[in-house]
């Protein structure tokens, strides 16, 4: 299968049952998406989405890896996502509208 662009591979990621990653990155996207994943390394700098049972961690060496991907095929668990609702940016530019309008409002006493 030939690359394919970023918002192809969202909607890949979203509708799979499944994903086995090496990718941080992917570990995350498919936590937010609600895929559950098997990531093939041995440890993670994304704990929250092992605590959330979202993601499993096979070695690196190939062993358990049947045993993980049976496990969270099986593992019908629903998880919340970890990293916010997705508002950020609305609530940064509330902040920045209200700061902006503050020292305006205050320019002119």
């Amino acid at each position: 299968m030939p690359p394919i662009g970023y918002f192809d591979f969202l909607a890949l990621l979203k509708h799979c049952r499944l994903v086995l990653t090496d990718s941080g990155g992917i570990q995350e996207e498919s936590c937010i998406l609600g895929t559950p994943c098997v990531t093939l390394r041995n440890e993670t700098e994304r704990q929250q989405t092992i605590d959330l049972a979202a993601n499993i961690l096979a070695k690196n060496d190939g062993s358990g890896l049947v045993t993980c991907i049976n496990h969270m095929i099986k593992n019908k668990k629903r998880f919340t996502q970890p990293f916010g609702d997705g508002h950020a940016s609305e609530r940064i530019v509330d902040k920045l509208l209200k700061h902006i309008i503050t020292k305006e409002r205050a320019n002119d006493i």
